[in-house]
């Protein structure tokens, strides 16, 4: 039980960046797909 708990369980920081990055990245692969 001596262990230090530097991060909450479960959610880390870098999710959401990496979510919104993916979410930018499908963005412009349908706009790519839709222009062509």
């Amino acid at each position: 039980r001596g262990r230090p708990r530097r991060r909450p369980a479960g959610r880390r920081p870098g999710a959401r960046a990496r979510a919104l990055a993916r979410g930018a990245l499908a963005a412009a692969a349908q706009a790519r797909a839709a222009g062509v």
